[in-house]
């Protein structure tokens, strides 16, 4: 199989081929698809320790925390065809009900949600080339686990809504404290309200 050029092909609709609701004809049209070789894809196999007899929904996933690809693990490996060259993580759910999915916990049953693990380590995929690992998934406690690139930093979320929010307030002429005010950075002197004192 490998070897394979990539083929460039058109897609092409003859005048005519379409009429709609009001009876016009569609014209004619002509699109080029070029359909990738082989050679331009990799291939990835995870073999799993530790998880004999558990179904194993694996899951690539992006530098957003999205999957790209999910695989039912077979005799304890993952294995993913065709992925195209690119740094990629990796998920692994429990599914213990073998429905597909991840499904959380319910109280009302005290059923605990399915688990979920991650691979330490980004993966880097290369066209041409088969990567293979071993992943052993309770190895790490799961706080150690997700990667630090696909963690959402939400301390920085918090900054960024609050930058908005100072930039929205002076736009509508609100004088809100600054950042540096809002972090603590800077001391604001109390000053006494006259008001309040007693007349002599």
């Amino acid at each position: 199989m490998r070897g394979i050029r990539a083929k460039n092909t058109a897609w092409e609709l003859d005048s005519a081929a379409f009429t709609d609701i009001y009876g016009r004809l569609s014209k004619k049209y002509k699109q080029g698809i070029r359909i990738p070789s082989i050679d331009e894809y990799g291939t990835l196999v995870m073999s799993l320790e530790g998880m004999k007899g558990k179904n194993c929904l694996v899951q690539l996933l992006n530098e957003s925390d999205k999957p790209v690809r999910e695989t039912n693990a077979k005799d304890d490996k993952a294995t993913f065809y065709y992925i195209k060259p690119g740094t990629y993580y990796m998920r692994l759910i429990v599914d213990d009900n073998d429905n597909g999915k991840w499904d959380g916990g319910d109280y009302a049953t005290q059923r605990e949600p399915e688990a979920v693990y991650y691979y330490p380590k980004s993966i880097e995929c290369k066209a041409k080339r088969d990567v293979q690992g071993t992943w052993n998934p309770r190895l790490l406690p799961l706080y150690q686990q997700k990667p630090g690139a696909i963690t959402k930093q939400k301390a920085d979320t918090q900054r960024k809504a609050r930058s908005r929010n100072l930039e929205r307030a002076r736009s509508l002429g609100i004088d809100l404290p600054s950042e540096d005010i809002l972090q603590g950075k800077v001391k604001i002197k109390k000053v006494k309200d006259k008001r309040s004192e007693p007349k002599k």
